[in-house]
């Protein structure tokens, strides 16, 4: 905090956005995995204690130990979550557009700027 010139409230304020965005995420995620009934089977979490223990070579007591099942089949109903909202999101010709519109806009915005930019180099250099 010292180097940046923070004191600890701004430093938290800095987070603060963020973190609520992400808990916001998180409970949509769990709602519509509630709503849609999305369950992880006793194999798939074993077989995600498995990566666990694949990725970081330690005993598999020990990774159980230390990450509580509540939290991998929490995890994972979420991840499921997500993927149904891939699967079924539909992306209408709206949307499309403004998406399509907004990158011209910064396209054109870029191109103005550096044809702006040009423009006044030529003009410096007529006027040496």
């Amino acid at each position: 905090l010292k180097y940046t010139g923070q004191d600890v409230e701004s430093f938290r304020q800095g987070f603060k956005e963020n973190a609520e965005r992400q808990v916001k995420v998180r409970l949509a995620l769990e709602k519509i995995a509630e709503i849609e009934k999305l369950e992880v089977s006793q194999e798939e979490i074993d077989a995600e204690y498995s990566k666990y223990q694949e990725s970081y070579g330690v005993e598999l007591d020990r990774i159980k130990a230390a990450i509580p099942e509540a939290e991998v089949k929490g995890d994972m109903v979420v991840k499921k979550a997500i993927d149904f909202v891939k699967a079924n999101a539909v992306i209408t010709a709206a949307k499309a557009e403004k998406k399509t519109a907004a990158k011209k806009t910064a396209a054109k915005k870029t191109s103005t700027k550096s044809t702006s930019t040009k423009a006044k180099a030529e003009k410096s250099d007529k006027a040496e």
